[in-house]
């Protein structure tokens, strides 16, 4: 159980970096 805790927690903060990445890329190409 906790193991999957750490894996959903890891999972989030992947989800957020690309997040993040796609954003500083879209800015790019607008900019």
């Amino acid at each position: 159980m906790e193991k999957r805790h750490k894996t959903v927690n890891y999972f989030n903060l992947n989800l957020k970096r690309t997040v993040l990445d796609v954003g500083n890329i879209l800015k790019h190409k607008k900019g």
